[in-house]
């Protein structure tokens, strides 16, 4: 998430036409609460910076979207080594750190198995070293 406008979008996207301007506040403090709480658990370590990555995916709350993030991980031979996730009014947002060490397939082709997965349940979902993840957010 990118910031303040972003959460409101979000949160008046998860609460629809009929909520208030503060429900809206409310629920986009908690997402940005969220965030930055995930962001600073996730943030990566200096000389592991090549070696991770983190997935985000935003989308509709469905059963069945984490685990399938995390057998695309597996099947690359990578590591799920955190996880965070936030349903909102029928959102979901999940976070995954996964350790690239022993990866048997381009870093590319991870994009794209994840990218076939997001398509597949209707979410966002996009992976980044970690290293640009947290100079992407850093505020």
């Amino acid at each position: 998430m990118r910031g303040i406008d972003e959460a409101v979008r979000l949160a008046e996207q998860a609460l629809g036409s009929g909520a208030t301007a503060d429900q809206v506040e409310k629920v986009a403090a908690l997402l940005l609460e969220q965030t930055r709480a995930t962001h600073e658990r996730l943030r990566p370590l200096e000389s592991a910076s090549d070696t991770q990555a983190i997935v985000t995916a935003d989308g509709g709350a469905r059963p069945g979207l984490l685990a399938s993030i995390a057998n695309v991980v597996a099947n690359v031979n990578c590591g799920v080594t955190d996880v965070s996730q936030k349903t909102v009014g029928g959102r979901s947002v999940l976070l995954f750190r996964v350790s690239l060490v022993e990866m048997n397939v381009s870093f590319a082709e991870l994009q794209s198995r994840l990218s076939a997965v997001g398509a597949a349940f209707d979410a966002r979902i996009a992976v980044h070293r970690a290293d640009i993840f947290a100079a992407m957010n850093d505020e």
